[in-house]
């Protein structure tokens, strides 16, 4: 199963034709922060807490929050590549969806005690595939460290 059709909008699974905003980019977010939360090699308490709260915000209904980050995290030790969603989220989201994305992903990042390596470079790299401009980034890090509150 690709792992794109996770993420495919409930509504639109009867549809046979896949237009541009055939996938859930809520989904699609809640996984690369999972991506990102699991960079250094844990998830803690306060990123499965973001977590969860992603998920409960991103999908209508939901009755086990468990179980989607199971099946999100069946997909994340079966993928070897980010590409289909990085593609996807290129073709599909504008400039202010990326810049949302991205703040996400930091936020995840700070919720241990502090900003892991591992985390820091993952968010980097997923910032230059999606073409955003490295001081937009810097500019989203900043809003998203707690201690420049």
């Amino acid at each position: 199963m690709k792992i794109l059709n996770f993420f495919k909008k409930a509504n639109d699974k009867v549809s046979i034709e896949v237009d541009e905003k055939a996938y859930d980019h809520n989904l699609l977010a809640v996984y690369l922060a999972y991506e990102v939360a699991k960079a250094d090699g844990e998830i803690d308490e306060g990123e499965l807490k973001i977590l969860k709260q992603s998920i409960e915000m991103s999908v209508e209904g939901i009755n086990n929050i468990d179980q989607i980050l199971d099946q999100i995290d069946s997909y994340s030790k079966n993928s070897v590549s980010l590409y289909d969603l990085i593609t996807e989220i290129n073709n599909t989201f504008d400039k202010n969806d990326k810049h949302v994305l991205i703040k996400s992903l930091w936020d995840i990042a700070y919720a241990t005690n502090g900003l892991d390596k591992y985390e820091d470079a993952l968010i980097r790299k997923i910032t230059d595939l999606l073409n955003i401009k490295n001081i937009d980034m810097l500019r989203l890090k900043d809003e998203a460290n707690p201690n420049n509150l």
